[in-house]
């Protein structure tokens, strides 16, 4: 076993443990003694395997754990605000708005940032990303591309498709910077669904970073699916 895969152990263990305590207060000195890391050393080790830091991993959860309760339980707002580990409904809320797109009780209420057939394109094309996409033989359903200026897939994308099941895509480009290319896949439960809830286990794949500060973007990407697990980003925008 190699360094990194070590890591990788370490930090799998730290996220298992922070899912199953968002509603308590837990601080960083209390993840890097899981850790048996200095916090220091362990704030840097966590963010070369996740990309980001613990810290921001932690407050990304606890939205994604939101959005589920809000969608699946009738819980007040206040209630789940509670669960995940906040004390200020008016903190929450702003964060979850932020983070989402759209505010708890909009959510709540069936409200989605991202819709069937919904697309954002670019105004002015510099670059382009094309490929195609590799899923299950067996999957049928929706497939979300988004590209965000940041690693976890939050607020509204940059541009956006959604496509049924694949098996090739082309996203325009418009803006110079750094951007990733993230990827859920969902299956249908409802042929008549309209937006990308969905109750099975859901499919991602990401690309990057890449940048087009340099010039402009024209990439082939193989992007490859797999089943969302405990340590992938936390899908906060609003699907």
């Amino acid at each position: 076993m190699n360094e990194m895969q070590e890591y990788q152990i370490v930090v799998q263990k730290v996220v298992q443990e922070i899912r199953n305590n968002l509603e308590n207060k837990i601080t960083m000195d209390e993840l890097a003694g899981l850790a048996h890391y200095s916090p220091y050393h362990f704030n840097r080790i966590f963010k070369g395997v996740m990309g980001i830091p613990p810290k921001r991993f932690l407050g990304a959860l606890r939205i994604e754990k939101s959005k589920d309760l809000l969608e699946k339980t009738s819980k007040s707002i206040t209630d789940i605000c509670l669960d995940v580990g906040y004390s200020s409904l008016t903190t929450f809320s702003n964060l979850f708005t932020k983070e989402v797109g759209l505010s708890p009780l909009k959510y709540k209420k069936g409200n989605r940032l991202i819709k069937k057939d919904h697309t954002i394109e670019a105004d002015k094309i510099i670059g382009r990303l094309t490929g195609s996409i590799i899923i299950p033989n067996n999957f049928n359903g929706k497939i979300f591309m988004g590209v965000f200026p940041t690693s976890i897939p939050q607020g509204k994308p940059r541009h956006c498709i959604i496509l049924k099941n694949g098996p090739f895509f082309n996203i325009n480009l418009d803006a110079k910077g750094k951007f990733y290319l993230l990827a859920v896949a969902i299956p249908d439960n409802n042929s008549e669904c309209s937006d990308l809830r969905g109750k099975q286990k859901k499919y991602v794949a990401s690309y990057g970073p890449f940048t087009t500060s340099d010039g402009p973007v024209n990439e082939y990407i193989d992007l490859t699916f797999h089943l969302q697990n405990p340590t992938d980003p936390p899908i906060l925008t609003g699907l």
